[in-house]
């Protein structure tokens, strides 16, 4: 950094300044001055007057600063000023402003340097990092190198990233994926086996992967599960569930713990079918059932629906990924006891309880739409008036939770 003339700025020396060598009549001319000097001064305080020159009364009382400071030039120039030298003023003041800035500078220039070095050794580069540091490379040739380390990590990831997609579209690799998982036996293994999930990417697969492993880590079976009303009118999902170890028993769902584990409990006697136009509705289904609609939900925002990614489902709490599912299975075989074909019916299904209520909520960051599900408008009641306004197996909302009226 370049450093202040400051006897440039001040209009010459402020201090004695080392002599060169002299001649006997130079230093007898020199000798002279001081003694007329001496002299001067002291028939001054004779007469009590001050005969010191300006430039000398400043020049004496300077000595004590640190004129390399901003501080200390900045006391001189009041010095100045107070001694009527005030171009001298002007000049010393415009120094103290200009070391104070590059002071300024200089701290910037050793923070960004301390933040560019971090981030070198963050990338893995501790050699140019420390060459910024102590500067042997200039704060540009270190954001250069930065840049083409995290340019060169970004192609690695990308690379990463493609290879993993490709990966799980053969039949080979999604079999491989299976035997790494410990799920060679599981229903996925056949689809894999007979091409049915062939193309998928690793996200999409991953996600049926991930089933599978819930239900192994959960093995809970569960039979002919349907809707129940309790007795303070309720809606849950019961049936015969049988908990490891454990004998069948009728039992509904009563939520997540704070482990995200599902939770059940004794299904009431009490409990009942809710109706549905004036009928009971006992369509039931299996864990099987909801197990083959919520492998099709996942992946249906962007195989059936045509969204960028599956987010509208996999960025749903399980509680309400189970709920869903369990209303689908549901559905589903509403559908095929009316006549509809098993496949149909589950598409049909899955449409009416999920697709349909996915809308888009906003747009990210990069202007790209963002998709929510959201729950259709479900009435909420209050009052009697508002229950008894209410049809025979419509679904409401009462202090929170969700009922079906008888």
């Amino acid at each position: 950094m370049a450093q202040l003339d400051l006897q440039g700025l001040l209009g010459g020396p402020l201090l004695p300044t080392a002599q060169p060598a002299q001649t006997y009549e130079q230093a007898m001319m020199q000798r002279g001055a001081q003694y007329g000097q001496g002299l001067r001064q002291a028939a001054g305080g004779l007469f009590g007057t001050d005969t010191r020159t300006q430039p000398e009364k400043i020049q004496e009382a300077a000595q004590g600063l640190n004129l390399n400071t901003p501080e200390g030039l900045t006391n001189l120039a009041r010095l100045q000023q107070a001694s009527g030298e005030y171009a001298a003023a002007a000049r010393t003041a415009s120094a103290a402003r200009q070391l104070r800035e590059n002071a300024l500078k200089k701290g910037a220039e050793e923070k960004s340097r301390d933040n560019i070095a971090a981030d070198l050794e963050k990338a893995g580069d501790p050699d140019t990092a420390a060459l910024v540091k102590n500067g042997d490379y200039s704060l540009a040739q270190g954001a250069s190198v930065l840049s083409q380390i995290r340019g060169e990590n970004r192609r690695k990831a990308d690379q990463k990233q493609e290879k993993e997609e490709k990966s799980a579209q053969s039949i080979d690799n999604q079999i491989l994926i299976l035997k790494e998982n410990g799920l060679i036996d599981s229903d996925l293994f056949d689809k894999v086996r007979n091409g049915e999930v062939k193309g998928l990417n690793s996200t999409e697969f991953n996600s049926l992967v991930n089933l599978e492993l819930k239900e192994r880590n959960n093995p809970v079976k569960f039979d002919n599960i349907k809707a129940y009303n309790l007795e303070d009118g309720t809606l849950v999902w019961g049936g015969r569930i049988q908990l490891p170890n454990k004998a069948p028993t009728m039992m509904y769902e009563a939520g997540e713990n704070a482990d995200g584990i599902m939770q059940y409990e004794v299904l009431p006697a009490t409990a009942e079918t809710p109706s549905k136009d004036g009928k009971k509705s006992g369509t039931t289904f299996t864990s099987a059932d909801r197990k083959a609609v919520e492998a099709r939900m996942l992946l249906s925002p962007k195989n059936v629906k045509g969204l960028p990614d599956n987010k509208a489902w996999s960025d749903l709490d399980a509680f309400t990924q189970n709920s869903l599912a369990n209303k689908a299975a549901v559905r589903t075989n509403e559908l095929v006891n009316e006549g509809e074909p098993l496949d149909k019916a589950r598409d049909k299904a899955i449409k009416e309880v999920f697709l349909d209520n996915i809308v888009e909520v906003g747009r990210s960051i990069l202007g790209s739409p963002q998709y929510e599900y959201v729950s259709p408008e479900i009435p909420e009641v209050r009052t009697q008036a508002d229950y008894d306004a209410l049809p025979s197996g419509a679904i409401y909302i009462n202090n929170g939770q969700e009922h079906r009226k008888p």
